[in-house]
This record gives structure tokens, C-alpha cells and sequence, in this order.
């Protein structure tokens, strides 16, 4: 009872721990975040500052006629451009990694250009995990762009609305294992969750299961060996040998059959003192082989006299007549 407390207690231990961490990235995103948009915001107004604004009007034209035929192909949808705001709708967005291709979305994008700000939501339709539509997208909406923030930043610092959509198409289909709010795995149809599959597993697995296991990532690993010990008898551990706890069995045993170590000649397990009466023998230096009930044993007392009485002679031989 005791031991299924100590594990209940263990498991719940775990998983609010995995829970804090979870809290924790997510604030520590959110954090960066507004580093990041601090960036952003810098880099807006020093692009800003370095055009004209007749420069900025003809560029607009330009970017017109791009985003039309960004519409005809189909990159975006719904495109709308009102004061200082541009919205646009994306398809799926394909992710491949790691030999699959992810497809998530279709997404919202909302570019503030005077804010200099970004916001991708999903669609309805678009898969979720925990909440997110994208392993770089807060539950909020707000990107983590990383490397893809300064270009952005400088993009719609500029004016540039066709290069800050093409550079939020592109993140939309990039992934940087390890960065993410979730791991982009988790869109897999197939996953299957590192924390179910370890519990699964050791709900239906033996403590002997656990130590012979050869997987390093699982929680459970941490004192499989104490409970095997503990839920099995000395004798099995003796035979099993697979953990360090067969040499405290063996001792064990040992300190037991001290006042009669000849038991140990008799035994049948896998110990290496099992059967072998020399080792019987130096362990107490033959002082206890007068009361060994072991008569035959070539060190008993009367074994060895049996030994040493001589043979008898042959009858001498008749002379012939």
C-alpha cells in the first residue's frame, strides 16, 4: 500500500511539474514576444524614417498590381486594406519535417502597419493542439517569428506589404524543432503522447519490465530497481542478476546461512557460493566443519580420517612346494 502511494504520489508529481514547465515556456514566449515586438517597432520606424513619402506612394502602386496577382493564384484570400490594417486569408499551410508533411491552417493574418504588429489566427477548420494552430503561434495569435521578426520589422516599417506577406507565407510553412509552443509531432494523426505511452506502459508492465528497459526518456525509470527488489523474493533475485541489487540478496543470504555455511554446498541457485564447498570451506576456515552434518565432504573431520588410516596389506605370497 505503502509503495502504491509512493508511486500515485510520484505520478502526480510529474505531471504538475510538466504542467509548471508548460506555464512557464508559455510565459517566457510571451516575454520574448514583446522583446521581439519591441524590435519590430524599432526597425519600423528607422525604415520608415529612411523613405520619402513620395517614394512610399509609388511604391504602393506597385505593390497593388503583386497583390492582385497574389489573388489570381491563389497565395492569399480576402484580402482587405483599411486604415493602416491589412487582412488576408491564407490556404494550408505544408510543413515538411522529419519525412511528413504537416498541414495546418487555413489561417487569418492581420498586418498592423502602423504598429508595426502581426496576428495569425485559425481558421475554422484548422487543427488544434492544446489550443494552438501553429507550434510558433501563441494561443493569442502572436507569431513567434525569431530570425523571420528584423525582416518582417523592416518590411512593414518600409511600406512594404507584398514582402511582409510573403515573408508571414513562409513562416507559416517553416518549423524550428525545440522552439515552439507544442512540437509540430503532435499534428500527426498517429502520435502518440510520451507521457500516455510511459504510463500506459507501466501500468501493464512488471517492475522487472522496468529495469530491463532500455528507454532512457521514460519517468518511470527512477527507482525501478528498488521496486522490483521490493516486490520480489531474495531467491529470484539471486537468479535474476539483471541490477545491483543480486550482490545485496547474496549477501543477505550469506549473513543467514553464517551458522551453517555448509547449506550453501547444497544450494541450486545461480550464486556463485551455490555448491562449491572450497568457498565453504575458507569462509570460516574449516572451524565449523565438526558440526557439518556433511559426512562425505572431503574437509569433514571424519572424512579425513577415514583418509589417513592405511590400507591393509595383502596376505604375502605362498612359496611353491
Amino acid at each position: 500500500m505503502k509503495l502504491d502511494v509512493l508511486d500515485r504520489s510520484t505520478r502526480i508529481w510529474r505531471e504538475e511539474i510538466a504542467r509548471n514547465d508548460r506555464n512557464i515556456d508559455e510565459k517566457t514566449w510571451e516575454i520574448m514576444g514583446l522583446v521581439t515586438r519591441n524590435e519590430r517597432l524599432r526597425e519600423a520606424l528607422s525604415g520608415f524614417q529612411d523613405a520619402t513619402r513620395m517614394q512610399h506612394r509609388r511604391r504602393a502602386v506597385e505593390e497593388h498590381g503583386e497583390m492582385v496577382k497574389m489573388l489570381g493564384v491563389g497565395a492569399i484570400h480576402n484580402l482587405h486594406c483599411n486604415d493602416g490594417q491589412v487582412d488576408f486569408e491564407t490556404g494550408v499551410a505544408a510543413i515538411d519535417y522529419d519525412d511528413f508533411q504537416y498541414r495546418l491552417g487555413p489561417f487569418r493574418i492581420e498586418l498592423n502597419l502602423a504598429e508595426s504588429s502581426v496576428r495569425i489566427t485559425g481558421m475554422p477548420g484548422a487543427p488544434k493542439v492544446d489550443g494552438y494552430t501553429h507550434p510558433h503561434v501563441a494561443s493569442g495569435g502572436t507569431p513567434c517569428l525569431g530570425n523571420m521578426a528584423p525582416i518582417i520589422a523592416k518590411t512593414m516599417g518600409a511600406g512594404d506589404v507584398v514582402g511582409a506577406i510573403g515573408t508571414v507565407l513562409e513562416f507559416l510553412r517553416s518549423y524550428n524543432h525545440g522552439n515552439g509552443y507544442v512540437d509540430l509531432m503532435r499534428w500527426n494523426p498517429d502520435y502518440e503522447d510520451d507521457d500516455d505511452k510511459h504510463e500506459s506502459c507501466f501500468d501493464n508492465s512488471s517492475s522487472h519490465d522496468c529495469v530491463v528497459c532500455s528507454d532512457s526518456d521514460c519517468p518511470y525509470r527512477d527507482g525501478c530497481e528498488h521496486r522490483c527488489w521490493e516486490n520480489h523474493d531474495r531467491q529470484e533475485c539471486i537468479d535474476c542478476g539483471d541490477c545491483g541489487y543480486r550482490d545485496t540478496a547474496i549477501q543477505q543470504c550469506r549473513e543467514e546461512h553464517e551458522g551453517t555455511p555448509w547449506t550453501c554446498t547444497e544450494c541450486s541457485s545461480s550464486c556463485s557460493y551455490a555448491g562449491d564447498i572450497s568457498e565453504c570451506h575458507d569462509s570460516h576456515d574449516g572451524d565449523r566443519c565438526d558440526e557439518c552434518p556433511l559426512n562425505e565432504c572431503r574437509h569433514h573431520p571424519q572424512e579425513e580420517k577415514d583418509d589417513d588410516v592405511p590400507e591393509a596389506e595383502a596376505p604375502a605370497a605362498q612359496e611353491a612346494p
